[in-house]
């Protein structure tokens, strides 16, 4: 709705006028308001003028209304200037000019100052301020000016980045505002604004707090199969509807889950979320199928994990010493092929391993080799006579068989020897299978020497029960001679000394 600011001024020029006065109706308006001017002239001479309208805010000024005027010795003129609608803002005055025909300026004449603004009245309140995902919060106001209700308003809502333009018909709203399943988090601003066809305009804004809500936990993994001796690294994350991480504890477990019988747990931890865990495997942890879990509350995240299955056989020399460990994390049932290399020759044992895990088994090399300085390897398989010759060739060249590659199925293997000292000079029975260049022997996998001494044992003890056995001791083996001896001489006439 218009103001009407009606101006009335009175002007006498020196000359040509008499009586000045001047009116303001309105102190104030705003954009849109019809700025009203009525000028009344009292003249002391006749005489053809130009009168002019100005309207001055400011910085800004506009000549909005010229008129030629008559002007005759003491009659009074009255001039209404046809109602302007005020468009520039600030302190603004009218100004009526009279000037003559050639252009020469006779008299300006100053109304009061008033101001003319563009802000309205604006009024807004939220229902609440704290919401959740989903939540609806209300959304009241008015819009005014000065005291009067200000109708035909395009009011605008926006809230996180999206605005909603809403055409009001009276001076009031009330509106809805949905907040979404996904809206962030934190506090966010509700920025409401007014405007009319004027240019009038009002802008105001409301803070409204969203809950953070863990909607998702959920982890990521170096690997999702691991074996004996790596290192698992998992990344925990707890985010928010927006997608946001939060800052609250997570559990991260490692179970093999039982239908029949209690779960197996390998670990369970809590960490802080967008932390990491670091877990090394060893061989105690079986093969298998596991379950990789991530959880909060009543959300988890969750993960087929792998244990592999691994056998593995580990080989330590200390002398003439050969220890073999069970590193893998199953049983160890496969044979152990011990290939001992010197310069001179080239020995094979043979050993049936049966080895739980991390047992192990503890093997003395110099019952099955002669003393010396060898290289020894290890393969799951007996090396053959072409392969001996070539390790017998390269010790003989000085070289170490290091290095080296043997064939295994359809791939090589390269072999990685051990120094090995054996300074006991007995060894087990071996059976010759090459010829006598080749000095390659493969032995039968045990020693002969205990079954000797159990013979050696035997005999001893059957030679002491003998002895025991008798009424003189050693003396009866003498008495048994003599006896004989005399029988022979009656038999054959020899004559007893």
């Amino acid at each position: 709705m218009k103001k009407s600011l009606l101006l009335m001024l009175l002007l006498m020029a020196p000359v040509v006028m008499g009586e000045i006065s001047i009116e303001t109706v309105y102190e104030d308006a705003f954009l849109g308001d019809s700025l009203g001017l009525k000028v009344i002239l009292t003249p002391e001479v006749t005489e053809n003028a130009i009168f002019s309208a100005i309207l001055e805010c400011s910085s800004n000024s506009l000549q909005y209304y010229t008129k030629p005027v008559s002007l005759s010795a003491a009659k009074s003129l009255t001039i209404r200037v046809p109602a302007l609608d005020a468009y520039l803002t600030g302190e603004c005055q009218m100004i009526a000019r009279l000037s003559r025909l050639t252009g020469e300026e006779i008299e300006d004449k100053y109304s009061n100052s008033f101001s003319v603004g563009s802000v309205l009245d604006l009024e807004a309140s939220l229902d609440k301020e704290v919401l959740s995902p989903g939540d609806v919060v209300t959304l009241s106001g008015k819009v005014t000016r000065g005291s009067e209700v200000v109708r035909d308003v395009a009011l605008t809502i926006t809230f996180q980045g999206t605005p909603q333009n809403i055409e009001l018909s009276s001076g009031s709203f009330s509106e809805k505002i949905t907040i979404g399943e996904s809206a962030q988090s934190g506090r966010h601003d509700v920025v409401v604004t007014v405007s009319d066809e004027f240019g009038n305009i009002q802008e105001t804004r409301l803070n409204l707090v969203v809950e953070a809500i863990p909607s998702e936990v959920t982890h990521t993994a170096t690997s999702l199969s691991v074996a004996p001796g790596d290192t698992l690294g998992v990344l925990v994350l707890l985010l928010d509807q927006a997608g946001i991480v939060l800052q609250q504890d997570v559990t991260l477990r490692l179970v093999e889950e039982r239908s029949l019988r209690s779960d197996v747990i390998v670990f369970s931890t809590v960490l802080a979320s967008d932390g990491t865990f670091d877990f090394t495997f060893d061989n105690s942890i079986a093969p298998g199928e596991y379950v990789l879990e991530s959880s909060f509350g009543g959300l988890t995240d969750r993960d087929a994990f792998v244990v592999e299955e691994v056998s593995a056989l580990e080989s330590t020399f200390e002398g003439k010493i050969l220890t073999l460990v069970n590193t893998g994390n199953v049983p160890y049932a496969n044979d152990a092929s011990i290939t001992l290399v010197s310069e001179d020759d080239v020995f094979v044992i043979k050993e049936k391993l049966r080895l739980d895990v991390n047992e192990q088994k503890i093997i003395d090399l110099s019952e099955n080799a002669p003393s010396g300085s060898y290289e020894a390897v290890i393969t799951d398989e007996p090396i053959s006579k072409e392969e001996a010759e070539e390790l017998l060739q390269e010790r003989q060249a000085g070289n170490s068989i290091t290095g080296m590659s043997i064939a295994r199925g359809d791939s090589q293997q390269e072999l990685v020897a051990s120094a090995v000292d054996i300074d006991y000079g007995r060894r087990g029975v071996l059976q010759k299978i090459g010829d006598g260049t080749s000095a390659f022997f493969a032995p039968n996998g045990f020693s002969i020497m205990p079954y000797v001494y159990v013979i050696v044992g035997i005999g001893v003890i059957f030679l002491l029960r003998r002895f025991l056995k008798s009424p003189s001791g050693g003396r009866a083996s003498k008495d048994i001679s003599s006896h004989q001896i005399e029988k022979h001489i009656e038999k054959h006439g020899v004559e007893k000394e």
